[in-house]
């Protein structure tokens, strides 16, 4: 989480989550038809009714899976999933979307029903299933589709359950055996049971299990002595507590991994081979690339050319590595139909950089998790994402072609800091993609507000955008008509206190290296501050003033370290002239404040002739973690700092 983006907390550029509370039905006891399987019978016995877990909207009665691993490699994986809804809010879970990919897999719905509150089953007809095509309208991706169905009879605390079957064929990668169990989440679950059965001479398999002490493996073998079976169970579990900048859910619940690979390089050396026959090109796309160079002499115009190209004419089809097989398409294919998926952009990006003697190579990362990959074992789940690595005039340059907002040189927050494996003929090499500063994240305000006799003011801003703030407001800006984006900036001067009308704004394009853009305002205040008597009371006008209300880390007590996963900023100077004849009484104290990851600096001056105020403060967040046990200091540093911001520009009227 970004501090910085607190800013922009009214105009949706972070995400909020807001919990309702359910009010918990009356308890009755279930009615439990006898032609149910025993395990559904039990858990329908032994299903919690919305007291036990109140802010919980559904539970997880049963979360099974079986993978049966055959001599060829074939797996067979058979899954379960059984919920218990408590309330409307549930309901989405009853439109059930099933993902595989045609090219290597086969899914077949088992079963599915409806257990209503009377006892009453009601099942999906298999005649009503629906294939969908997961991007129908592209082509290339006629492979990657789901099964979809509708469960039947939805009601409060009634029961859905449903069973499907996934066959992989280990044609994509032979030999490749992995697996992934998450046994808890956000919302509670009665029973989680993973069982696996494997040869028992496949003696390459290695399992893993993460936060899960005290869970014991149950190991049998078949009575011909061929196939070994272990089995994991959990439950009942709690729902993992959701908290405010907190570790990634995946870091912290209970699950377990199992590879047949040796290492990272195995995945590498895969990938190479079906990425290598599709670097061609043809002559239109030689020519368009001469085209894009002319005129280009250095090695870094000529590749933010090409990447720039790509970028902005290839369109991006959203699927994850993976969802639509795995090797990428040819890139003369991707050039002639100008879309493609990240690994078709990047290897058309490559194939263009090549014909212009800059050597690229493909980079895997999973966009958005900063566990390095080194943490666990090596797996195809690691990844669902694809970009490229550049060596452009002796430089690194990571670039992602999916980022249509990111200038040559730059990529999103969601890549920064992510361990990603580089790719190349021999396995390639884990390198982490560079991580930004704090001076290249956030925002940067420059604001003059003269106030008149009648308490009305002129305001005019200026701020300069940086790094993923920028490009959030260059996508919406992008998209808003002219009204809108009045609304759009008055929402953003409110967070210093300030309302009015906005008579004009402009967005600017800064340096493109500089991954910034200008945004522009002028407004008409009919007042600031509030009347007391013969005195004007005028806020400590800063960008955090929302903060006060917010009281960011207020709960007592914290169950996870805060995880502050990239550094930013924001800093702003508010100039402020006072009507003709108005006396300063009370300036705001300057201030330094430090915090475990923070830093919290305003300084704030009077002109010699007493009629103009300047307000300038800067808050810097580092990223890094802040333990449980140091959660005190972070609520000290922002109780210090609300204290600051309530302080108040007291001026006699005249």
């Amino acid at each position: 989480m970004k501090w910085s983006h607190v800013v922009f907390v009214v105009m949706g550029w972070m995400v909020g989550q807001q919990l309702a509370l359910a009010q918990s039905p009356s308890a009755t006891k279930p009615v439990i038809p006898p032609t149910l399987d025993a395990t559904l019978q039990e858990a329908l016995r032994t299903a919690p009714d919305q007291s036990r877990w109140p802010n919980s909207h559904y539970v997880k009665l049963l979360d099974l899976g079986e993978l049966t691993v055959e001599p060829d490699g074939t797996t067979i994986g058979i899954y379960r999933e059984t919920y218990k809804l408590f309330d409307r809010a549930a309901r989405a879970l009853a439109e059930v979307h099933l993902p595989f990919n045609s090219s290597f897999q086969e899914l077949t719905l088992v079963s599915a029903r409806t257990i209503e509150p009377d006892g009453k089953v009601l099942t999906v007809p298999l005649n009503s299933l629906r294939q969908e095509g997961v991007e129908s309208d592209y082509p290339l991706y006629d492979d990657a589709v789901a099964i979809g169905f509708s469960m039947p009879g939805i009601q409060d605390n009634c029961v859905i359950d449903y069973t499907y079957k996934i066959v992989t064929h280990p044609t994509f990668f032979p030999g490749l055996v992995t697996a992934y169990w998450g046994f808890n989440d956000a919302f509670p679950v009665m029973l989680s049971r993973y069982t696996l059965h494997v040869p028992a001479s496949m003696t390459n398999l290695r399992i893993r299990l993460h936060h899960m002490e005290g869970v014991k493996t149950s190991e049998t073998i078949s009575k011909d002595g061929h196939t070994k079976t272990l089995t994991w169970q959990m439950g009942p579990l709690d729902p993992i507590p959701i908290e405010t900048a907190m570790p990634a859910i995946g870091d912290v619940r209970a699950w377990m991994e199992i590879s047949s690979l040796p290492d990272w390089q195995a995945i590498g050396r895969w990938f190479y081979k079906l990425c290598a026959p599709q670097w061609q090109s043809d002559d239109a796309m030689r020519q368009k690339v001469a085209q894009l160079l002319t005129g280009l002499t250095s090695p870094e115009a000529r590749a933010s050319a090409i990447y720039r190209w790509v970028t902005d004419h290839v369109r991006y089809v959203g699927l994850e590595f993976g969802l639509s097989a795995y090797k990428p398409h040819a890139a003369a294919t991707v050039f002639r139909n100008l879309y493609g998926d990240c690994k078709d952009k990047v290897i058309l990006l490559i194939t263009m950089l090549r014909l212009a003697g800059i050597e690229a190579q493909p980079a895997l990362l999973y966009a958005g998790r900063l566990r390095p990959l080194t943490a666990d074992l090596p797996s195809l789940t690691a990844f669902n994402h694809c970009i490229a690595l550049a060596s452009v005039n002796g430089k690194s340059v990571w670039m992602d072609p999916t980022a249509e907002d990111c200038p040559y040189g730059v990529v999103p927050d969601a890549d920064q800091g992510v361990q990603a494996l580089v790719v190349s003929e021999n396995g390639g090499t884990l390198q982490t993609v560079p991580i930004g500063t704090p001076e290249q994240e956030g925002a940067d305000f420059l604001i003059t507000m003269v106030i008149g006799a009648n308490g009305a003011a002129t305001v005019t801003e200026k701020a300069i955008l940086e790094g993923e703030t920028a490009r959030s407001v260059r996508g919406t800006w992008r998209d808003l008509t002219e009204d809108r984006r009045k609304t759009f900036v008055g929402q953003l001067i409110q967070q210093f206190g300030i309302s009015g009308e906005i008579n004009e704004c402009t967005l600017s394009e800064k340096a493109p290296e500089q991954d910034a853009v200008g945004l522009d305002c002028h407004l008409q205040a009919a007042s600031v501050g509030r009347d007391a008597g013969n005195l004007l009371l005028l806020p400590a006008f800063s960008v955090l003033l929302n903060q006060v209300d917010a009281r960011p880390y207020s709960a007592p007590k914290r169950v996870w370290p805060i995880v502050i996963e990239h550094p930013s900023h924001v800093s702003d100077i508010v100039s402020v002239t006072l009507p003709k004849g108005c006396r300063v009484l009370h300036l705001p104290a300057s201030v330094h404040i430090e915090g475990p990851l923070e830093t919290y600096d305003r300084k704030v001056t009077l002109s010699d002739d007493g009629s103009r105020v300047t307000i300038s403060d800067r808050f810097v967040q580092r990223n890094g973690e802040v333990a449980v046990a140091d959660y005190g200091k972070e609520q000290q540093f922002w109780g210090q700092v609300i204290q600051a911001l309530q302080d108040t520009l007291v001026v006699q009227k005249p």
